[in-house]
């Protein structure tokens, strides 16, 4: 009875411990420019794609990899995994998890973090930017899975007002991080640039899914109508993609995946997703239902890349 006992109280022990390390292995991921979320419902997989839109690959996982993102040095992914997934194309709150070019995938999979945007990857491959519990954007220690600092925190500014942060984006010199902060009855959803310098913090317009340009100068973001670039200069904005990105049948709120522009490397590219699915028709709820495209931003020439996709995310290096 006793050595049952104990056999049992290992077999636990040893259950929590692959809990906490998670460190699995699994293929590397192609040499490819662009990466993007391919999971349909109960077929996690991710994907790959040349910026010409050429070599594209589908790896068949066996989790559900929801916006992944590059490392600086692309030789990393970063993303999240929502517990209980099981596919559909949504904007759930998860774990950081992480994908190395050798193969190794591990997973920070306790609740210390709910990450609910794109990771944030910096110069220093060991550190990130998360967006933690839609309240507060974080300092991350990557390896260890250990809050380094915070930067942005909304969760009890206003105390009789709920607010939360949708999105955010961080310059690429770390020094600024463009979010948008999200209030409640009437919705309002206002961009607000942080200044790491002086912590001061300036709302720049309406809008989600911000992305800072690799010069820090604009910023793209998405609004109902479609996708617009703003100056951070004299704050002007320009209107590049017409889009209908409302829920079905409301006025004031987004469909459940709206657009998130993401920059090329030498800032002449915008990479995004977009609903396939007419809005009088209903809503997009499969991989097959988006497809993906690239903008040249100074022709506004738009091309699309490829269908069944959704969060591209284009390589630094």
């Amino acid at each position: 009875m006793k050595k049952c006992i104990a056999l049992i109280s290992f077999a636990v022990i040893s259950s929590i411990v692959l809990i906490s390390c998670s460190k699995t292995q699994t293929q590397g991921f192609p040499d490819r420019h662009i990466v993007y979320q391919a999971s349909d419902v109960d077929n996690p997989k991710i994907g790959f794609i040349n910026a010409d839109g050429s070599s594209a690959e589908i790896i068949n996982t066996d989790f559900f990899v929801t916006q992944p993102t590059w490392s600086a040095d692309g030789k990393t992914l970063l993303f999240r995994q929502a517990p209980g997934d099981s596919g559909y194309t949504h904007n759930r709150s998860g774990y950081l998890s992480i994908w190395n070019d050798v193969g190794t995938t591990s997973i920070c999979n306790w609740r210390k973090w709910q990450i609910g945007w794109i990771p944030s990857t910096l110069h220093d491959p060991k550190q990130a930017i998360l967006l933690d519990n839609y309240s507060r954007i974080v300092l991350v220690d990557v390896e260890k899975c250990k809050e380094v600092s915070v930067y942005v925190d909304v969760e009890y500014s206003y105390p009789d007002e709920q607010q939360t942060i949708h999105s955010y984006s961080v310059s690429s010199s770390g020094t600024f991080i463009l979010y948008t902060q999200v209030s409640y009855n009437p919705y309002g959803f206002t961009m607000k640039l942080w200044n790491k310098e002086s912590n001061e913090v300036e709302s720049i317009g309406q809008g989600i899914n911000a992305a800072l340009s690799p010069d820090g100068k604009s910023a793209a973001y998405t609004w109902f109508d479609g996708i617009y670039i703003i100056s951070l200069q004299d704050l002007t904005t320009t209107h590049l993609v017409e889009y209908d990105s409302r829920m079905s049948g409301t006025k004031s709120l987004f469909e459940n995946v709206p657009p998130a522009p993401q920059w090329s490397p030498d800032g002449k590219w915008l990479i995004y997703h977009k609903c396939m699915v007419p809005i009088c028709e209903g809503s997009c709820s499969k991989i097959n239902d988006y497809s993906i495209f690239k903008l040249d931003v100074s022709t506004g020439e738009e091309v699309k890349l490829l269908d069944g996709g959704i969060y591209p995310y284009w390589r630094d290096q």
